[in-house]
């Protein structure tokens, strides 16, 4: 079985997204960010794969979009 990679912090998710981790905050009570799991009160983490996986379903080919 392939080790998985290590669950990311809300911190370490706004990096690699380049916002602010209070966006990232906001987006999880809007119900609009990447999935994450709650593994404790105050403990939330982002698997990485789902991530990639919101990313990618993000992803556009319209300029006026961007």
């Amino acid at each position: 079985m392939k080790p998985q990679p290590p669950m990311l912090s809300p911190c370490e998710v706004a990096t690699r997204l380049g916002v602010h981790v209070q966006t990232i905050a906001d987006w999880r009570k809007r119900g609009i960010g990447p999935p994450f799991a709650v593994l404790a009160p105050n403990v939330i983490r982002y698997d990485p794969a789902d991530l990639e996986r919101w990313v990618c379903e993000r992803k556009t080919e319209a300029a006026w979009q961007a």
